[in-house]
């Protein structure tokens, strides 16, 4: 212990201080589904959001609503306090489409991201178009011209979603195919939409020009040597320890992963938001756990990282 001093006069506290100290101390309000269709992806999120909060330095109060059964309408009325700095959610599309509809007072950074917009509402996702245009770059980096597409089951949500956004990158270089080609011209790529199971099935694939998505990804995977695809980095890197931790507590597979990462990420755009670092010019970079994120004024880009695989594993950008 050290040794008795003497202690300086304390000072007066100022009046205005005191007033704030009887103040509700700030609050982020988070607005995710806890049962129905969504709520199993929103755990995922919330894990992830909390995992990124504890192990930073800013620790506002985070206040979770439930939003399976109530309108974001009804919550915005209701659960917005004087002391709210910051919204977070909704999840659903249709719920974000709601939400800038409803022109919330408090910023809001939406989980979700919808055509329409407004100057106090952030939209950040998981997007299908920030993939495609992460991989077309790596795909026009090989020196691809055209892109032939084999397609498990062009009925699926997520591979239709994905093949629309490269169709409006591609327009028509993009050619569908039913059999991988014998030999590829030298300008020709060959783009593989489906799952592990199904990619794994392929026979003869070149070694060279061949692409996916994430969606063939599974845990400790064996996948083809040659295939190049663009993911969140935090899958294949151990950088984000508060993550490994949230996992090891709440095992899930691959997709849900992704959104643990998501989470964690949008607690990190949370705090700049917060902090209005992204209202000057040159915006703020997070070298996030889904990619390298660039946020300014009110727009979040995304950009995944593209990687190969080689004889000895993944090889990175």
């Amino acid at each position: 212990m050290a040794s008795a001093q003497a202690q300086p006069q304390a000072k007066k506290q100022s009046p205005v201080k005191a007033a704030l100290q009887g103040q509700p101390q700030a609050e982020v309000l988070i607005i995710l589904p806890a049962s129905g269709p969504m709520s199993v992806a929103a755990n995922s999120v919330r894990d992830g959001i909390e995992a990124a909060y504890y192990a930073g330095n800013s620790r506002p109060v985070l206040r979770f609503v439930d939003n399976s059964q109530r309108s974001i309408t009804d919550i915005l009325k209701t659960e917005v306090k004087r002391n709210t700095q910051l919204i977070i959610g909704p999840l659903a599309r249709n719920e974000v489409e709601a939400l800038v509809q409803a022109k919330p007072a408090v910023k809001t950074l939406a989980l979700n991201q919808v055509y329409k917009t407004e100057p106090n509402i952030w939209q950040f996702a998981l997007s299908p178009d920030e993939d495609a245009l992460a991989i077309t770059k790596r795909i026009q980096a090989d020196g691809v011209a055209q892109l032939l597409v084999l397609t498990q089951d062009s009925r699926s949500s997520s591979t239709k979603r994905f093949r629309d956004a490269m169709s409006r990158i591609w327009g028509g270089k993009l050619v569908d195919s039913t059999q991988v080609p014998r030999k590829l011209d030298e300008q020709q790529g060959i783009l593989l939409l489906g799952d592990y199971d199904w990619l794994n099935q392929l026979k003869k694939l070149p070694q060279n020009k061949i692409y996916t998505v994430p969606l063939a990804i599974k845990e400790n995977a064996k996948l083809p040597v040659g295939l190049q695809f663009c993911d969140i980095p935090a899958l294949y890197k151990a950088d984000w320890p508060e993550l490994l931790k949230a996992y090891e507590k709440n095992p899930t597979s691959v997709p849900y992963q992704r959104l643990l990462a998501f989470g964690g990420d949008t607690w990190n755009i949370a705090s700049v938001i917060l902090s209005n670092a992204s209202n000057n010019n040159q915006g703020q970079t997070i070298h996030g756990r889904t990619g390298t994120i660039r946020i300014v004024k009110n727009t979040i880009d995304r950009y995944p990282q593209c990687m190969k695989v080689q004889n000895t594993g993944l090889s990175f950008d």
